[in-house]
């Protein structure tokens, strides 16, 4: 096969796209008179030289991207409009300035941080490709000594990101520099490593059904563009290659677009955003299968034909939809729970969301900035910023060693009832159970068991779209847009919910939809303790009490809906489900052995609590 060789198109772009003319010539001149942006996110910052990397402005997202260096990329798309040789003259000169200031050490914490280290390197070999053209070889020098420094920090294991999605560039980074740079000494040693950690990478961010392991779907399509750019790059150099990521690619994909809100928002489970997804380009849908690429451009368009419900067992996903056709009318479930690392992790196990009415009405609250040490932040990421239940007064326990103590165990889709059920032990001495039934297309009935080896407090969290007002009925709490009843939520077998919103002191009731926004939304909490607690939640679209006859006794649960008489009779781990009598066998997860141990250990303490020795 012959080996293309790359130009500066065929790289990854990561920084805001602008195709307008008159505002690329804007930022050039902005440049000149050192004035930056970083994107359209962050105001313009002046600096001068001896603050130009070092000063702290915005938040630590700006500097991060200020250290990528995006200002190369845009003075390039720039100097593509009019060829004019001053622009690219610049971004040499800004990648100069910062190698000066921060080679071998940086003043900051950007300089020769994992992630700006690997996106800053595509950005001078974008340069690098461009003067590559103009057979500038004084320039094509210093370029490469800037970029196989920053090759060498790459390939370094002390410095490389295992099981991260930063990683994941370092590795698509350190290929095409190696790619690009044949006559640096290491470039093919580089370009075998960078392959080799890639395959590790995309094995451990994404498991072998597609879902993501990150706990943050916006993510999903960030990784997504660059894996299709890497498809395309690995397809001119490596045809086996390319055609085992052209087969991950579909599964992602899939898990992708069913994931997406029917309204194309992204969800804000984890450090997500309520954004709209943009298009997927045609270069990219271009390279994918048809029949991938057609359910992609038909669910744009509302008119595709996958599955309604899927389960992710090794992700820990439950979805649910009543339909495809992305309409007022269309309910959305995500039900989830997993721990497979750190990364992006919220306090959010067994949280789920609901869409419907055409928007989100229980939400997850988003991750405000990554400013750490903020409040908003602290807040958006404890159990309070999603819908599960709070253990004891306290998170859930996030360390290492307890990766894996969280998942979905069942799995039910039927054309009128769906179903799923999913366990955690990120509480010492507690099993929180979460099983969860879709009454399509209306009704969603939570059913949580708490069990703990001594007394344990349970606090029921829902949170509601900060669009939405509530008021009380009784014992049943309405939720409103504007004077239009949305949905119904009612704690079967009684209990009154506590409502608060925009508390400051402690924060209750807040959600950050959109980065760095934090909006007051109403909070619904039930509080009881024992040791073993149970909640009994059923929330309805059409603020209807279609659910009759519900009991909970010892191991068996039944109710009536509609035409259905639903039992459920719980098994340690898992259940026998029967409507109207047939049985139905859920889909079951064997996999995650560590929350099995997990749970198994959680019984054996939670009994001989009860036990009373002669």
């Amino acid at each position: 096969m012959t080996i293309q060789v790359l130009n500066e198109k065929d790289l990854p772009d990561v920084h805001s796209e602008i195709s307008n003319r008159k505002r690329l010539e804007e930022i050039f001149t902005d440049y000149k008179n050192k004035i930056y942006l970083v994107s359209g996110r962050y105001s313009k910052v002046k600096l001068a030289d001896h603050e130009l990397w070092t000063t702290k402005v915005h938040d630590r997202s700006w500097l991060f991207w200020h250290h990528c260096l995006v200002s190369v990329p845009f003075l390039i798309d720039s100097y593509y409009v009019d060829r004019n040789d001053e622009k690219i003259n610049l971004a040499y000169e800004i990648i100069e300035k910062w190698f000066q200031a921060n080679h071998p050490i940086s003043p900051s914490e950007m300089g020769w941080h994992d992630h700006s280290t690997a996106l800053r390197l595509l950005h001078i070999v974008k340069l690098y490709l461009v003067f590559h053209e103009k057979k500038n070889s004084k320039v094509l020098n210093r370029l490469s000594k800037i970029s196989e420094y920053h090759m060498k920090k790459l390939a370094d294991p002390n410095f490389y990101q295992e099981k991260h999605n930063h990683g994941l560039d370092q590795d698509i980074a350190l290929f095409i520099s190696a790619h690009v740079l044949t006559k640096l000494q290491k470039s093919n040693e580089w370009k075998n490593l960078a392959l080799k950690r890639f395959w590790r990478q995309v094995h451990s961010i994404f498991a072998s059904d597609g879902s993501y392991l990150e706990h943050s779907p916006q993510y999903i399509y960030l990784m997504l563009e660059r894996l299709l750019n890497f498809y395309r790059i690995l397809y001119q150099t490596n045809q086996a290659e390319s055609t085992i990521l052209l087969t991950k690619i579909e599964k992602i994909f899939t898990f992708y677009l069913t994931m997406l809100h029917p309204n194309g928002q992204f969800p804000t489970i984890g450090d997500s955003e309520a954004e709209t997804a943009k298009k997927i380009a045609e270069k990219y849908l271009n390279l994918l299968p048809k029949k991938l690429s057609a359910n992609i451009v038909s669910f744009q368009k509302g008119m595709t034909n996958m599955p309604l419900d899927a389960f992710y067992r090794n992700g820990g996903y439950a979805f649910f939809r009543s339909d495809w056709k992305n309409n007022e009318e269309t309910t959305q479930i995500i039900f989830y729970s997993a721990f497979h690392s750190r990364v992006h992790k919220h306090h959010d196990d067994l949280s789920f969301t609901l869409y419907g009415h055409g928007m989100p009405l229980l939400i997850d609250a988003g991750k405000f900035t990554y400013e750490y040490d903020r409040p908003e932040r602290k807040y958006v990421v404890s159990a309070y910023g999603h819908n599960t239940v709070r253990l004891n007064k306290r998170e859930t326990d996030l360390k290492r060693q307890h990766i894996n103590q969280s998942g979905i165990l069942s799995f039910l889709a039927t054309k009128n009832i769906g179903y799923a059920s999913g366990f955690h032990t990120l509480t010492k001495g507690v099993t929180h159970r979460r099983m969860l039934f879709f009454l399509k297309p209306y009704d969603l009935l939570v059913i949580d068991l708490i069990r703990g080896n001594q007394q344990t407090t349970g606090e029921l969290i829902l949170n509601l779209h900060h669009q939405l007002k509530v008021h009380k009925k009784n014992e049943k709490v309405i939720a409103l847009k504007g004077t239009k009843p949305l949905l119904s939520i009612t704690q079967l077998g009684g209990g009154t919910f506590n409502i608060q919103r925009g508390k400051k002191n402690p924060l209750l009731g807040w959600s950050s939809p959109t980065y760095g926004e934090f909006f007051d939304n109403h909070l619904l909490t039930l509080e009881r303790k024992g040791k073993e607690i149970k909640f009994v939640t059923h929330i309805s679209l059409k603020n209807e009490n279609t659910i009759k006859d519900f009991k909970w006794n010892l191991n068996q649960i039944r109710f009536s809906w509609k035409g259905f008489k639903v039992f459920c009779k719980l098994t340690d781990y898992y259940e026998h489900l029967f409507f109207n009598g047939k049985h139905y066998d859920t889909k079951k997860n064997y996999n995650n052995k560590t929350l099995l141990e997990s749970l198994t250990k959680n019984n054996i303490e939670f009994v001989k609590s009860f036990y009373k020795p002669f």
